[in-house]
């Protein structure tokens, strides 16, 4: 977080694409139907991102120096490269149940593991009937072992429940077993 400033005073260097030095490019669907695609930049700071993770400083000042100042992120989703960016630059995170996963994502990434453990607290205390078998596979996938009995637990609590729902259709083989 930057020390010294207002909350308001950082969303502003944020969203300023006068004050970055980087974009951060993404592919996004728009349209009324969201099957045109288009790019989308957001801006940002490489000192501040370097600052937060160490990731960003070998991508900004390490062997493997990022030279151009429009990177591709094809792997991200507006919303959660926004709410990773605010928390850089503020230390809050506005999550939700649209864009917690990504953004746990993107926190294991660029490791920014107190961001990691912000969502990881949110799926636990959010942890819906239907998402069950979902967020059991993201909790597998970052061996988070508390996130994990609890979803068991909403498993074993609600069967009947979570068997209707669109995830167990889809869950693999091993999780099944």
């Amino acid at each position: 977080m930057l020390k010294g400033y207002k909350p308001c005073h950082q969303l502003k260097i944020l969203s300023n694409e006068h004050l970055s030095d980087v974009s951060f490019v993404l592919k996004t669907l728009r349209g009324e139907t969201g099957n045109k695609r288009c790019k989308t930049a957001i801006p940002a700071r490489k000192l501040i991102l370097s600052i937060s993770s160490p990731v960003f400083l070998k991508m900004f000042h390490g062997e493997m120096e990022e030279s151009s100042d429009s990177i591709e992120l094809p792997d991200c989703e507006h919303d959660g490269l926004l709410e990773m960016l605010r928390y850089i630059y503020t230390d809050q995170a506005n999550l939700t149940s649209d864009n917690v996963i990504q953004v746990l994502y993107l926190a294991n990434k660029y490791v920014l593991n107190t961001l990691a453990e912000k969502c990881m607290e949110y799926l636990v205390n959010n942890l819906e009937t239907l998402d069950a078998f979902f967020i059991l596979k993201t909790a597998k996938m970052y061996g988070q072992k508390d996130l994990e009995e609890k979803c068991w637990e909403v498993i074993d609590n609600n069967t009947e429940e979570v068997l209707k729902s669109k995830e167990f259709t889809t869950i693999e083989r091993s999780l099944l077993k």
